[in-house]
């Protein structure tokens, strides 16, 4: 019975593999411990196709209306977080329920770039519900980034009903937080009280406050 040493049968490994290697139509049938497979596969759509139809989607000037249901169903299998990021995208400016569910769950992801995304969406999407989803994050997530966001995203909305969550995180222990919230309620009420928290505080309670003039230097800003 002949016997092979484990050397010649290396060798015949590797000059199969060098085989495969010079057969295209083969290429891909036997690959060495070191090489990678390619990460297309004929008929699946890669992560990157999919967040370049995804983007082709969010940047229409009219909502594709009718595809809400297919990319919830997508969000809810996918696990990238890169392109449930963009399904998100996709479905701000869809108008109906199905999309609002989804931005809705989708505050809970568990990839923060996703919470971010979603309250992204509803700044865009405005109105009652924009602002009472942005006001439950603003006050019970933990991460900071997605807080800010969602500060951001109530100024957005331009919805005076946004005044009183924005106005109830001036005392917030991070004053970037405090920051946002003030520009925020600048966009949302069109006064300009400069940083003066007390002033905010009194315009969020009703209170009568004379308008503060703005100084030199805050006009140079402005203007740039």
């Amino acid at each position: 019975m002949l016997r092979f040493s484990g050397t010649a049968v290396w060798l015949c490994l590797l000059a199969s593999a060098a085989g495969c290697a010079r057969n295209g139509a083969h290429q891909n049938a036997f690959l060495l411990p070191w090489q990678e497979r390619p990460e297309t596969v004929p008929g699946v759509k890669s992560p990157q196709e999919r967040i370049s139809e995804l983007k082709a989607v969010a940047s229409a000037a009219t909502p594709t209306v009718g595809m809400s249901e297919q990319l919830a169903r997508e969000i809810q299998q996918e696990q990238d977080p890169l392109v449930r990021l963009h399904i998100v995208r996709a479905l701000a400016k869809i108008p109906d329920a199905t999309a609002s569910a989804v931005l809705h769950a989708g505050l809970e992801d568990p990839e923060k770039l996703v919470r971010v995304a979603c309250c992204e969406a509803w700044g865009q999407r405005g109105g009652p519900e924009a602002v009472q989803e942005l006001t439950t994050v603003l006050e019970a997530e933990s991460d900071v980034d997605v807080r800010m966001a969602a500060a951001r995203a109530l100024g957005e909305t331009k919805n005076t009903a946004a005044v009183a969550p924005l106005a109830s995180v001036l005392s917030d222990n991070d004053p970037a937080i405090q920051r946002r919230a003030i520009q925020s309620l600048k966009a949302v009420s069109g006064k300009d009280y400069g940083y003066d928290v007390q002033a905010w505080r009194q315009y969020a309670a009703g209170e009568s406050v004379p308008d503060k003039p703005v100084s030199f230097a805050e006009r140079l800003r402005r203007l740039f």
